[in-house]
């Protein structure tokens, strides 16, 4: 939009604006859109942020956008943007139980991977919901686990939910995380996102900075 850089561009999908609201006992405009896109400019003075809203929202329309709504004051804003941080406290109510992801995927697949993770959770009978950073493809979702179900069914589903979920990310040319890094937890999944090739040159690397394997033993890769 004429060189116009956002300061934000945070991304919620109706499942987390729902979730949030009831949590808060709040409401925004239009919380019950198919998702939503919280842009924020700033500038020098009112008139050049003005400007570059004005042309975000009409860039916004032109591409499919339902509505634009501008929260130009301190109140309405902080209503908006207090959903946005409460999801996983929201989802945390729902039940205690689940995965947290942060997926990236081209910033052009996001839809694709968000229609594809409401398809999972209707195979799985599951909360798959998504919320994040749209301005760099970085998701954080979560398959959050049915309140109705036993923890030994949970555990038979959710690493099927999981794993799909990283094939799909994969698919759209994605990665298995943006933030919270690979740890233990994401490890074995590795190989679906990069060659082995590239596996090894980590290895050779941590070889040779940490040849007594003392830092962060077993974390991303095994050197053995």
């Amino acid at each position: 939009a004429g060189g116009i850089i956002p300061t934000s561009i945070e991304f919620m999908d109706q499942r987390s604006v729902r979730a949030a609201c009831e949590y808060l006992n709040e409401s925004i405009p239009y919380q019950q859109a198919g998702a939503m896109l919280l842009i924020t400019c700033d500038g020098p003075d009112a008139e050049q942020v003005e400007r570059e809203y004005e042309a975000i929202g009409e860039l916004c329309l032109a591409n499919g956008a339902m509505e634009v709504y501008v929260a130009d004051n301190y109140t309405t804003s902080e209503r908006i943007w207090k959903v946005r941080r409460n999801i996983p406290e929201a989802f945390a109510i729902i039940s205690p139980h689940q995965t947290n992801e942060d997926l990236v995927v081209p910033m052009a697949a996001i839809s694709e991977l968000v229609t594809g993770m409401d398809k999972l959770a209707r195979k799985y009978d599951v909360h798959i919901p998504s919320y994040g950073h749209a301005g760099d493809g970085n998701l954080h979702t979560r398959i959050v686990k049915n309140p109705d179900w036993s923890m030994e069914k949970w555990r038979q589903v959710m690493p099927k939910a999981l794993r799909e979920l990283y094939e799909l990310t994969a698919q759209l040319g994605g990665r298995i995380s943006g933030e919270h890094g690979i740890g233990h937890k994401r490890k074995k999944y590795m190989p679906m996102f990069v060659s082995q090739t590239y596996i090894e040159m980590m290895r050779a690397i941590k070889r040779a900075l940490d040849a007594n394997n003392i830092l962060n033993p077993g974390k991303i890769f095994d050197v053995a």
